[in-house]
């Protein structure tokens, strides 16, 4: 008599004959294979945007006018400023004036506070000479009998008018040195030699430069 155990393995053989297959011949899962791609790197093209700066041109206000002079800016514009010191005694007025008009410059005038600041300084520091006064553009109108700046530039008036020592004589500007003492110093009208008490041995001239009408 057979057993069941048997009956049951000739069972299963026959099951694997009719179909032909066996549990180790049946084909595995297919493998999956998972690749991750890398994105290719496309070059970023970078802008680069150049700011031009404008150069600064500096004006000269004096650009106009010939020799070593000093810009002063004045309600009409610039005026060009320029000493002549000419003898260590007494300055004749027109030989003074004939050195200004050889330098194509005139008899200057003054009107802001920083001209009169630094010709008293330049006076004061000067340890070559001795300068208490200036010759400046100055003359007589004789309709008004007043004083007026005569450069075509300053604003006319002189204010205060100077004190006349020698009504034939010509306009100088005596400086206040003394610092302890208020004031720029006074104008006077003295003799054309340039001697008296003390002696004028300086002239200033001068040129318009950029004007603003």
């Amino acid at each position: 008599m057979v057993s069941h155990r048997l009956l049951l393995v000739l069972f299963i053989l026959a099951i694997e004959f009719v179909t032909g297959e066996n549990p180790e011949d049946v084909p595995c899962e297919e493998e999956t294979t998972t690749r991750t791609s890398i994105p290719s790197i496309t070059p970023t093209t970078v802008t680069t945007t150049t700011t031009t700066v404008p150069k600064t041109t500096t004006i000269n206000p004096c650009g106009n006018v010939r020799g070593p002079v000093s810009p002063y800016r004045r309600k009409n514009g610039y005026w060009c400023s320029l000493l002549f010191f000419g003898s260590y005694t007494a300055y004749n007025y027109d030989e003074a004036k004939e050195d200004c008009v050889m330098n194509k410059l005139v008899v200057g005038s003054l009107e802001v506070d920083q001209e009169y600041i630094d010709y008293i300084k330049l006076a004061v520091t000067d340890i070559r000479h001795v300068i208490n006064a200036y010759w400046v553009g100055a003359s007589l109108n004789t309709t008004t009998q007043q004083y007026y700046w005569d450069d075509g530039q300053a604003v006319q008036l002189m204010n205060p008018q100077p004190t006349v020592v020698d009504p034939n004589g010509h306009v100088a500007w005596f400086l206040n040195k003394n610092s302890s003492v208020p004031g720029y110093g006074d104008f006077r009208v003295v003799a054309k030699s340039g001697f008296g008490k003390p002696n004028v041995n300086s002239i200033l001239c001068g040129a318009p430069g950029i004007q603003f009408n």
